[in-house]
């Protein structure tokens, strides 16, 4: 409702103002909404204020001044109507700018007819909403690493990136949910070396597969610490794991299985749901070599006397390797392809990542590499970053578990019930007196009767 009364004095001032001409066009509502507010209530009466604003940031303003000496012109040609009641500039603020008082009794009435015909869902029905162009929205968030628990530090990334495509999907967008699973890269081919090592089996990982897996991780990472020949026969494992060595994959498909089942039991907790589950796994070495092949033809590439091929954003800034000096790919390259694969399937018209500060420099880097391919959607990626929850380790077992905190809280609130009885209390006796009152909402009724400061500021 509010959106429609600024929307409406704004056409009203371009009216009275003949228009303002900008550059041969004449000036658009919409260029003078965010100079429509409401007042703070002070009076019984709605009000909005027109502020003439700040020549530095209006452009229209800029080309066209809209001053105080249009001020008598506007409040002159403003006839009064349903919706204002009247017109005036007000000295008393400083510096001074045009009232309109709003008639109350409209704005109430057409408020409560619509949410009495909608309860559940008046809000859809805002014309601020029904401005919003429909668009293709992708939300990346959540994306824990399989093989390993479900931990606090994914907890933020799942709650925000799920509030976003709620609030994307309300306002009436098409919104694809994935969770990007980080279930590639050499860690797998530690993990795959100590499994191998210890002879284990599909038996072995039966009655607790995450925490098995995990145990054999922070076991691994430890060896690897104090042997070198560790980290090059992981090197090995996964160097043959991105060539398509069936041996090793079959294993690392059975790590992936076990934690997908796993991480979906959390977000059933959480009421947590995606659309799809994407991995790293999906852009291997084939996908990456035709991003390096195209780079390489546009001169973005530069090889450097360790067998790394890196991407130089200019002479002062730093390295980002694309390529290791085995062949084998990194974080940044499978994410460039993931980009580009999904705009060929989504034509996004925006994508979300929802990751911790310490991603700030890798989404820098992925969309400027973007952009120097020649992509100009890049632009509408937007990186969402939150604080990152220091002090935790996964290699030194160093984390906290969602699942124990969920299972702690759960405990708690049927330990202590701490659960608003008086809340619960005052709303059971407003039903009981709506009940027994023996009357139900007439839509006739008058709305005059409601006066109240705070009647008008709920509605």
């Amino acid at each position: 409702m509010a959106f429609i009364i600024r929307s409406f004095i704004c056409n009203k001032i371009i009216q009275c103002a003949n228009g303002f001409p900008i550059g041969g066009k004449g000036t658009r509502p919409a260029e003078l909404l965010s100079f429509i507010k409401i007042c703070p209530r002070r009076s019984p009466t709605i009000e909005y204020i027109f502020e003439f604003g700040d020549k530095k940031k209006n452009k229209c303003i800029q080309k066209n001044p809209l001053h105080m000496s249009s001020a008598p012109k506007i409040i002159e040609k403003f006839l009064p109507d349903d919706y204002v009641k009247s017109v005036f500039l007000d000295n008393n603020l400083k510096p001074p700018k045009i009232k309109f008082k709003v008639n109350n009794e409209k704005v109430v009435e057409e408020v409560i007819n619509i949410v009495c015909e909608r309860p559940n869902s008046f809000w859809k029905s805002s014309a601020l909403l029904s401005s919003i162009p429909r668009q293709n929205i992708i939300v990346e968030y959540s994306s824990p690493n399989i093989a390993k628990p479900f931990h606090m530090g994914h907890l933020r990334s799942t709650i925000i990136g799920n509030f976003i495509g709620n609030l994307c999907s309300a306002v009436g967008h098409d919104v694809t949910r994935i969770n990007y699973l980080g279930d590639w890269g050499k860690q797998f081919g530690l993990l795959k070396y100590a499994f191998d090592k210890r002879s284990m089996s599909e038996k072995d990982l039966e009655s607790n597969p995450i925490k098995t897996l995990y145990e054999l991780y922070v076991d691994v990472c430890r060896e690897a610490e104090v042997s070198q020949d560790v980290h090059l026969k992981a090197n090995e494992i996964f160097t043959l794991m991105e060539k398509g060595d069936e041996n090793h994959l079959k294993d690392w498909k059975l790590f992936r299985d076990l934690s997908i089942k796993s991480f979906e039991k959390t977000f059933r907790r959480l009421n947590v749901n995606f659309d799809e589950y994407h991995g790293e796994s999906m852009y291997k070495l084939e996908h990456s070599s035709l991003i390096i092949k195209n780079m390489e033809e546009k001169c973005l590439l530069k090889d450097l006397p360790d067998g790394r091929k890196v991407f130089i954003f200019n002479e002062k800034s730093s390295v980002v390797t694309i390529m290791k000096s085995d062949g084998s790919t990194l974080y940044i390259t499978r994410d460039i392809a993931a980009a580009i694969d999904r705009f060929k399937k989504y034509k996004f018209d925006k994508m979300y990542y929802i990751v911790d500060n310490s991603q700030h420099d890798h989404f820098l880097s992925l969309k400027r590499i973007l952009k120097a391919l020649g992509y100009n959607w890049s632009d509408y990626i937007e990186y969402v970053n939150f604080g990152r929850i220091l002090g935790m380790s996964t290699r030194k077992g160093q984390v906290v578990f969602l699942d124990d905190v969920l299972n702690e809280a759960k405990e708690l609130t049927l330990e202590t019930g701490d659960t608003g009885a008086r809340l619960q209390y005052s709303h059971c006796r407003l039903v009981r007196l709506e009940e027994n009152c023996g009357m139900s909402y007439n839509h006739n009724a008058n709305l005059k009767s409601l006066l109240e400061p705070e009647a008008i500021d709920l509605i």
